[in-house]
């Protein structure tokens, strides 16, 4: 797991805030314009939500957002329907729910 990453979505987590994926990706020295580099930011969301769901944690990439709908990406998405999070509905409201969930969480640790 890439704890540059993990340490930054806690802190921004624990500010009940959001971040950019860009920033983000800039922040662990990623260029989003090169296509592999947004897969492998992907993964390694992928990766820490995994770990976060094994410890009873909500997925912690919620806070991660795009700066052109201030919504996560599609693949936040996927990973939450394979996981067995969003099981159907509405993803407005799923992506609302889990957001709220992170930052009550990461507020009490």
């Amino acid at each position: 797991m890439n704890k540059k990453i993990y340490n930054k979505l806690v802190e921004v987590a624990k500010k009940g805030t959001v971040i950019y994926e860009s920033d983000l990706a800039k922040a662990a020295g990623m260029n989003m314009s090169l296509p592999h580099e947004r897969r492998e930011l992907d993964r390694q969301l992928d990766e820490i939500n995994s770990y976060e769901l094994e410890q009873g944690h909500p997925a912690l990439s919620a806070v991660v957002i795009q700066k052109e709908s201030h919504m996560p990406n599609r693949h936040f998405f996927e990973f939450c329907r394979d996981a067995g999070l969003l099981t159907g509905g509405d993803e407005d409201e799923f992506y609302i729910r889990a957001q709220r969930n992170v930052h009550v969480f990461w507020a009490s640790q």
